[in-house]
């Protein structure tokens, strides 16, 4: 499974949320024919503005992203970070993915990061 991040506008699925508020990070999966997979774990890990992280949300939770979306929401410290990552797991925590760094800006512009996971094989 791959991922890739794609840093856009909270307002595409939070409009009415502040751009200080929360820092959103969400997407989805899907199989070799392009359907959704839910029951998986997405894992963020790291730290954000000091703090540890270690969250875990299930595919399919969060339908604003798509049938097996995902999300999780942070309180905005809107800071640049470069120490959080994220992975795909199955329902045991065995890794489907590797980490993926997420690069965090402080901007408006860039307080919602997809990233959507892809089965290559």
């Amino acid at each position: 499974m791959r991922g890739t991040p794609q840093a856009l506008p909270h307002t595409l699925f939070h409009p009415g949320v502040a751009c200080e508020d929360y820092l959103f990070i969400g997407g989805q999966v899907w199989d070799l024919q392009d359907s959704p997979l839910t029951g998986l774990v997405v894992h963020l890990g790291g730290s954000y503005g000091g703090a540890s992280v270690d969250m875990d949300a299930e595919t399919g939770e969060s339908r604003i992203y798509g049938p097996s979306g995902y999300e999780f929401a942070l309180t905005n410290k809107q800071i640049t970070e470069d120490q959080l990552f994220i992975e795909l797991r199955n329902a045991d925590g065995e890794p489907l993915s590797e980490s993926t760094f997420l690069l965090i800006s402080p901007e408006c512009d860039s307080n919602l990061i997809i990233v959507n996971y892809k089965q290559v094989r």
